[in-house]
This record gives C-alpha cells, structure tokens and sequence, in this order.
C-alpha cells in the first residue's frame, strides 16, 4: 500500500529492498512540480458516452488490486512493460528492483575535472494506455517479491491531478476525464479546492465532471494530505440501534480488505465482540501476505452527507496499528487514522475521483443480482475471506431444512472444488433439473459435512 512500509520491511527480515525514495529531494523537488503541465493525452477510439479529449484503460482486478497496463520508458532508450497497480494509498510513482535495474535510469556526471557523482533521472514517460506523461519521477524502489507476475510497481492516481479519474470496476475500465469548463458562481469559481468549503466544492466539481455523473452519484468531500485521500465513515448496527463514533479512514485502492486498527474496535467500536471473526486469516498487502483477524461490519457508512452513502455486511481485517507501519506521525499523515477503506467496499461502486476538488464521487455498481432459478436449492453464495460462503437463504428452501446456515463454508458441489470458480459458476453447478439432488461438501468450525439436497421451485 505505501512505499514507506517497504523500507521498513528490511529491518524486519522481509526480503531485500532497495530504498531510494525522493519526495523532497533537491533533484526530484522540481521536476515534481514542473512535469505535470506537460502531461499529454494522445485521443483514443472511444464510445461517445466519454466527453472529448477522454483516455481510456482497460483494467484487471486480481486479488482486490487494480491492474492498469503500463511501458515505462528511460531517456536510456530501454523501456520495461507490464501492468501497474493503481494505488490510491501510494504517493508516488515505485517500482520493483528489477524495473529499475532494467531501465538504467542512473546517470554518471562529470563533475570538474575527476570527480564523478550520479545523478538519478526521471523517466522519459509513462504511458498508460493513450496517455504519455513525460519526466516522471520514481519516487521507490521495493522488492521484487512483493508484486505478482508481470506486475512492475504502483502508480498514484493523485499524479494525473487535472483531470477526474473514474474507476469502473464492474467493467473493468479506468478513464482520465478532462473538465468541463462551466460558468459558477464567483465562491466556486475562485480559489483552490483546499480553500472552498465543502458545498462549494462540490458544485465545482458536479459542474466540471456532470457528463459521467449518473443520477445516483453521491459526493463525499475528503482532505487530502500527501496525495492520500481521508474520508469520515461510521459503523452501525441498526437492528440494535447502535451507532459507532467517527472514524477517519484512508483510501485505498491498494488494499484488498477494509482494514480497522484493534485498538480502534475497542475504542470506537463497542459491538464489534458480539459479531462473527475469524482468526488469523490471511490477508494480501502490498507487503506481501499478512495474517490478521476478520470480522464482518453490519453497516458502513461513508461520508457526512445526507444520507451517507451505506453498505451493508462489508468484509474487514483487524490489525495491529503496527503492523501498517508510516500512517501517522511525522512526515507521514497529521492526524490519527483509525484504518482503510479497501476493495471490499469500493468494488461495489464505480468511482470518480476530483483531486483538484477533493470530492469522491461514488455511484453504486449496476450489477443486479440474477433472480434464484425454479431449480435451484435456494441459497446464495459469496466468496468471502478467501473462501466460498453462504450468503443467504431463502426461508423453507431444500437448504435451510437441510441445516445449512449463512456463513457456512462451501467446500464442494457435485465433486467440484470451487477455488478456481467465480460466484456466478459457483451457483450454476446448484441449478439442474427439478427434483434431481446436488451433493455439497459444506464446513463450519472445523467440521465437515455432505449434505444431499433435491432441486425444487425456490421462486
């Protein structure tokens, strides 16, 4: 999630690292400031739904990460390509030692008549999809273990900061949107976005991006702090009528799992004993594989709009504070973060982020579930934890007399494991002619069942 936390891997026996990061430095400082207005987007072939002078990227979602294809290219002539994660938790371009080696970017100078120094260049450009954004720096380098095959590092999506970003999960499309230029009134037309207030701010960024704002976006107005976004966000459980205390929360399209620090359950959320967790699952970082607590949050709640923009049962890791190490404290983040918002909940919306205005804009994910079939055994299913769960049943069905429960581990259909298998091929083995039995291998507390069910009308 962060490059920091690489660096601080080492100390900890995790793998070799090679730490060059160069937020502030005298070399990196200017070209930082100056490259962006350079930033050039070559047209593509697109649907007319996108406005004009809009990029757009095909993207893979593995394990909860964003995959942009990307080629970086050297002012060496050498060029690497491969994908990116799209990292809204990093605040600069990092690589893997094996881009960086590869893309020969140090330069020996002459410095006088023998003395040599070696100074580190940007890349001659980054080209993601059609958009080229030339002179950028590598602000990290970390091991090469910590990314999957192919994968050459994180890219910050604050770095393109002229244009909205709108990330499409369900259709697996990642567009760079220029603005709109639109008559405002003189309180939102003026100014910075970190100097507007909140009301206005969105109406500056509503007015700019309102040709891929559907009817159902909400705004959730965030602070920025080195190009990491903070939102507001509360836990409930409204069959108890029960409610959480604020909490500030990070981001992060880097992080497959919502995250929420044990010191915080305890602090800011007192019901979090009575619900189910799991201990010591593993969970994928961009440190690699971690082992830490899971439980399923009632209710999630984003934003201090009205209403706020809700998820219900939303999957989240519990850790220690130290184990996500470069969160807080001096030259990191300036106020206390109680955890991260991750791909368990953002891939339920498609997001349109406004770093000029600080507005997310969230939209919930068009993907209706399909109506439980006449032959099925009436049970829905999820993949949750890294496993395949009940999600729910239908009262009376051939699988709630059966004793099956929501949560239980689905381990089999008909003999077929299902690790390989998405939900939707998972519930297709379940479907078969009326009155014929399916045969599932089912888990719970350690304990293995086969249950034998017969298909029946579950409308």
């Amino acid at each position: 999630m962060y490059v920091n936390w690489c660096e601080r891997s080492v100390a900890a026996g995790r793998g070799p690292l090679i730490a060059i990061l160069a937020l502030a430095g005298s070399v990196l400082g200017p070209t930082v400031e100056t490259a962006w207005s350079d930033l050039t987007f070559r047209r593509a072939a697109e649907s007319s739904r996108w406005p004009p002078g809009t990029d757009t990227v095909s993207i893979r979602v593995e394990r909860g990460h964003v995959l942009v294809p990307a080629t970086l290219r050297s002012f060496s002539g050498r060029s690497v390509s491969g994908t990116l994660v799209l990292d809204t938790g990093a605040p600069v371009l990092a690589v893997a030692v094996r881009v960086w080696n590869q893309l020969q970017l140090d330069t020996l100078v002459m410095d006088g008549v023998s003395f040599m120094k070696r100074v580190r260049r940007p890349l001659a450009a980054l080209e993601l999809g059609s958009a080229r954004i030339p002179d950028l720096p590598i602000g990290g380098v970390f091991a090469d273990s910590l990314l999957g095959p192919g994968e050459l590092g994180l890219f910050a999506p604050s770095l393109i900061d002229d244009r909205a970003l709108v990330l499409d999960y369900a259709n697996r499309l990642w567009a760079m949107v220029p603005p709109h230029f639109a008559v405002l009134t003189s309180d939102a037309a003026s100014a910075s976005g970190a100097n507007l207030g909140r009301g206005a701010r969105v109406r500056r960024s509503r007015a700019a991006y309102a040709a891929v704002l559907g009817p159902a976006a909400v705004a959730v107005p965030f602070r920025l702090y080195q190009s990491r976004i903070l939102v507001e966000a509360r836990v409930s459980e409204p069959d108890h009528d029960w409610r959480g205390l604020p909490l500030t929360l990070l981001v992060d399209t880097g992080a497959s799992d919502c995250v929420l620090f044990s010191d915080v359950m305890a602090e800011r959320v007192s019901r979090a004993p009575a619900w189910p967790r799991l201990r010591d699952v593993a969970v994928r970082t961009m440190l690699g594989t971690k082992r830490m607590d899971a439980t399923v949050l009632p209710l999630l709640a984003i934003g201090e709009g009205s209403p706020p923009v809700t998820l219900e049962r939303i999957e989240a890791g519990i850790t220690d504070r130290g184990s996500l190490p470069d969160l807080e404290g001096e030259g990191t983040l300036p106020e206390r973060v109680h955890g991260l918002l991750g791909s368990t909940f953002l891939q339920r919306f498609r997001l349109t982020i406004d770093y000029r205005d600080q507005v997310l804009w969230l939209e919930p994910a068009s993907r209706p579930l399909p109506r439980l079939v006449a032959t099925q055994v009436g049970l829905r299913l999820e993949r949750r934890w890294g496993e395949m769960r009940v999600a729910s049943l239908k009262a009376s069905s051939p699988a709630a007399r059966a004793g099956v429960v929501v949560g239980d581990v689905v381990l089999m259909i008909d003999g077929r494991t299902l690790d390989d298998l998405s939900v939707e091929a998972a519930e297709r083995l379940l479907e078969g002619a009326p009155a014929s039995d399916v045969d599932l291998v089912v888990g719970r507390e350690g304990m293995r069942r086969v249950v034998r069910l017969r298909r029946g009308a579950t409308r």
